[in-house]
């Protein structure tokens, strides 16, 4: 069953597949989740706002 995402340019994409449990690793960070498959062009990773959502709540800075 495909999933659909909006994009920020407000294009929907859907997927080619998901890969579950993935760990990717970048730098010292590890990140592990399911990632789902989009075809972007030169884009090679984008975290989505459920991997945004796992960090918890974040304090605003830069702005009163």
């Amino acid at each position: 069953k495909p999933y659909y995402v909006r994009l920020g340019d407000g294009n929907r994409k859907s997927t080619q597949g998901c890969c579950q449990n993935l760990k990717v690793q970048s730098g010292p960070c590890m990140i592990k989740g399911d990632f789902f498959l989009f075809n972007l062009g030169g884009v090679d990773l984008i975290l989505g706002v459920a991997w945004l959502a796992t960090l918890g709540k974040l304090k605003q800075i830069g702005r009163p």
